[in-house]
C-alpha cells in the first residue's frame, strides 16, 4: 500500500499548483513567463504562415483549425505573410531563417533563450492582440503548435490563450517509445496512426516497433503467417503519416534471441540453438545467409537511418549446437563476434545500428570487441533510485539510450506504482548521465493481459520526462494529463487509475486463470487480501459510474476501465468461492476428528 499512497500523494499537494508558474501544458516547457492578457479567437482571426513555408507549415495550420473543429468553432482562414500588413488578430507561423518577420521575432526576444532552441525548441508569445510562434525547423513549428492546442481554452462558447512568453526545447534526442506488437495484441493501421498522433502531440519523436515475426517476408512467406503480421506497404503507408507528424519509425528486429515464433516452423528449426530454443545457431553459416535475406527486406522496408538489431536475453548459448564453441571463446567473445556479422549486415544496407546492452552490461569485455558507433539502449525496469547501468554506459563513451517500461505485461492494468517511478528515475539519471534518449517499453508477454488503450497515461508521462527531465512533477502531470484526456472531472480519473494500478501490482495474468483451489489463492486469502481486494474493485467500480456522467472527452476508454473492474470483481469471486469451500472443507475435517475422538473413547471404555 506503500506505493499506492505515494501514487495518491498529490490529493494533499493539489493546492500548491496554483502558487507555481507551471502551466497546463504536456511536457512542461523549459521557460515560461505568464502575465496579464487575453488573445480570443474571432471568425476573422487568420493563421499566417510565414514567407518560405511549405508543406510541413501547412500541415501544423490545419491542426490548428482541426483542433477548433472538435471545440464546434470555423476553421480560420490560412494566408502567407505577403498577404498581410500587421499581425493583429493573427496567429503566426513562421521559420526564422526563411521568413522576415520571424527573424525579427526573434532578434527582439531574449537571444539566449532563442539559441537553446535548436532543432526541436520554438518560441511562442500570446498577447492580447497576436499569438506568434516561431523556430528553426518545420518540426520545432509544430511543438509550438502542439503547446498552443493545449494552452486553448473555451468558456461560453468563446476559445481563448491567455497571456504567455514561452522558450522550450527537449534535452534528449530520441524520445518516444518501443511498441511489442509480436506476442499479443496487434494494432490496425488507423490504432498505429492513433498511437503515432499521441506521441507527436506530447513532443516525442521516435516509434519503435518490436518485430519478431510480424512482417511479410516476401522470399520467406510463412514467417508471420496468420499472425497479423504488417506488409512493406503497411510500414510506408504509417511512415507517410508519420512523417507530417515528425515522428520516425525504428524496427526492432531481433537477431539473436526472442526468435522462437520463426526457430518453431518446420523450415526454420535447423537454424536453432537447440529443437525449441529461441535463439539462433551461431555454429551455422546458413544462420548469416538467413539473416541477410531478412535484413534485406526489414531494411527496404523502413526508411529511418537506423536498424535495431535487439541482441537482448541470449543466455540459450551454449546450450546446445554452439557449447562446442566455449571452449575456443568466452561468452563475451561469442556474442560480440555475432553482433559484429549482424553489425555488418545493416552497415550494408546503410543502417546505424541500435541494440539492447543487458548481454554488454553482464559481459564488459564484449564492449572492446564492438565498433563504437553502435547505440546502446540501456533497460531497466526496476523502481530504484539509482540505476548502476547508466554511469557504466556513460563511462565507456559511447551513445546510449536509456529504457524504462510501462509495467503492463502479465497483468491486467499496468502497474504504475512502479513504473512511474522507474520512467522518472531512470530518465532522469540517464539525462544526468549523458545519454541521447529515451524509449520507453510496453511488452505483451504471453499475449498482452492488458488492453493497448491504458498506455495512453504512461506514454504520455514518458513524454513529460523524456523533454525535460529535471523539472517532472508527477502532481501537475496528473492533473494536466486527466484534464485533457477525460475532461474536468476533478480527481475522479486520477483516482481510478491509481486503483487500478494498484490492483495492477497485485493481480497477474496467471491469477485470473489459475485454478480456484491451489495454495496460492488460500494464502492471499489467509493474509487479508480478499477483503481488501473486494473493497477496492467496488469502489473503482462507484467512481466509475460517476465519471461515466461527467466525462467529455474519450468516452469510448471507459468501456475498457469496466472490462478491467468486472474481471478483477471475478477474480475476487473466485477467491471467495476458494475460501467457502475450504471453509467447509475445514468444518469437515473438524468434525471427521471429533467423530474419532469419541470412537476412541469409546474403545478405551
Amino acid at each position: 500500500m506503500g506505493k499506492f499512497l505515494t501514487l495518491l500523494g498529490w490529493l494533499i499537494t493539489s493546492t500548491l499548483l496554483a502558487q507555481s508558474n507551471m502551466i497546463p501544458v504536456i511536457p512542461q516547457p523549459k521557460r515560461v513567463v505568464s502575465f496579464d492578457a487575453r488573445f480570443t479567437l474571432t471568425p476573422s482571426t487568420q493563421i499566417i504562415l510565414g514567407e518560405g513555408s511549405g508543406s510541413a507549415e501547412e500541415f501544423t495550420a490545419q491542426k490548428i483549425n482541426q483542433h477548433l473543429q472538435t471545440a464546434s468553432r470555423s476553421p480560420l482562414k490560412i494566408v502567407k505573410e505577403n498577404e498581410i500588413k500587421t499581425l493583429n488578430n493573427a496567429i503566426f507561423l513562421g521559420l526564422i531563417s526563411k521568413s522576415p518577420r520571424a527573424k525579427k521575432i526573434a532578434d527582439n526576444a531574449d537571444f539566449t533563450g532563442i539559441m537553446a532552441l535548436q532543432q526541436e525548441g520554438y518560441y511562442l508569445q500570446s498577447t492580447d492582440s497576436t499569438i506568434v510562434i516561431v523556430a528553426n525547423t518545420s518540426q520545432g513549428l509544430f511543438y509550438g503548435c502542439m503547446t498552443l492546442l493545449q494552452l486553448m481554452k473555451k468558456e461560453q462558447n468563446k476559445v481563448y490563450v491567455n497571456g504567455y512568453t514561452i522558450y522550450d526545447w527537449p534535452d534528449l534526442q530520441f524520445r518516444g517509445i518501443s511498441d511489442d506488437i509480436s506476442r499479443g495484441q496487434i494494432s490496425k493501421l488507423e490504432h498505429f496512426k492513433k498511437i503515432i498522433a499521441f506521441l507527436a502531440k506530447y513532443k516525442m519523436n521516435t516509434y519503435m516497433l518490436y518485430i519478431e515475426d510480424v512482417f511479410q517476408f516476401k522470399n520467406h512467406p510463412k514467417i508471420g503467417q496468420n499472425r497479423g503480421a504488417l506488409s512493406k506497404e503497411d510500414i510506408q503507408e504509417l511512415q507517410t503519416f508519420a512523417r507530417s507528424y515528425h515522428v520516425q519509425i525504428i524496427p526492432i528486429f531481433e537477431t539473436f534471441g526472442h526468435m522462437e515464433n520463426i526457430l518453431m516452423l518446420p523450415e526454420y528449426r535447423n537454424l536453432a540453438e537447440f529443437p525449441g530454443a529461441s535463439t539462433l545457431n551461431l555454429v551455422s553459416e546458413e544462420t548469416y545467409s538467413f539473416l541477410d535475406e531478412l535484413l534485406f527486406e526489414i531494411t527496404d522496408a523502413f526508411s529511418a537511418p537506423y536498424l535495431h538489431i535487439g541482441g537482448d536475453e541470449t543466455q540459450q548459448i551454449g546450450w546446445g549446437v554452439s557449447k562446442a564453441l566455449l571452449d575456443q571463446f568466452d561468452l563475451a567473445t561469442i556474442h560480440a563476434r555475432h553482433y559484429k556479422r549482424v553489425y555488418d549486415l545493416a552497415k550494408n544496407y546503410g543502417k546505424q545500428v541500435i541494440m539492447y546492452g543487458d548481454m554488454i552490461y553482464a559481459h564488459p569485455n564484449m564492449l572492446f570487441q564492438l565498433p563504437d558507433d553502435i547505440i546502446i539502449m540501456d533497460w531497466q525496469y526496476g523502481d530504484q533510485e539509482e540505476y548502476p547501468s547508466v554511469e557504466f554506459f556513460e563511462k565507456t563513451g559511447r551513445k546510449f539510450i536509456v529504457s524504462p517500461a510501462l509495467w503492463n505485461w502479465l497483468r491486467i492494468f499496468p502497474n504504475y506504482n512502479v513504473a512511474l517511478a522507474n520512467i522518472k528515475n531512470l530518465i532522469q539519471q540517464g539525462a544526468k548521465h549523458g545519454a541521447v534518449g529515451a524509449i520507453t517499453a510496453n511488452w505483451n508477454d504471453l499475449g498482452g493481459a492488458d488492453f493497448r488503450d491504458f498506455n495512453w497515461y504512461g506514454y504520455a508521462f514518458a513524454a513529460e520526462c523524456a523533454w525535460s527531465p529535471e523539472t517532472v512533477d508527477l502532481n501537475h502531470f496528473n492533473q494536466t494529463f486527466f484534464s485533457q484526456f477525460y475532461g474536468k472531472t476533478g480527481h475522479m480519473a486520477e483516482v481510478i487509475y491509481a486503483y487500478l494500478s494498484d490492483l495492477g501490482e497485485q493481480i497477474l495474468l496467471k491469477d485470473i486463470f489459475n485454478h480456484p483451489f491451489i495454495r496460492q489463492n488460500y494464502e492471499k486469502i489467509k493474509t487479508g487480501d480478499l477483503l481488501k481486494w473486494k473493497t477496492r474493485v467496488e469502489q473503482v467500480a462507484a467512481l466509475l459510474d460517476s465519471l461515466k456522467k461527467i466525462a467529455s472527452h474519450n468516452r469510448d476508454q471507459l468501456d475498457y476501465l469496466e472490462f478491467v473492474v468486472d474481471q478483477s470483481r471475478w477474480y475476487v469471486q473466485k477467491l471467495e468461492t476458494a475460501a467457502l469451500v475450504n471453509r467447509f472443507h475445514q468444518e469437515l475435517f473438524e468434525q471427521k476428528n471429533d467423530m474419532v475422538n469419541r470412537l476412541i473413547g469409546s474403545c478405551s471404555s
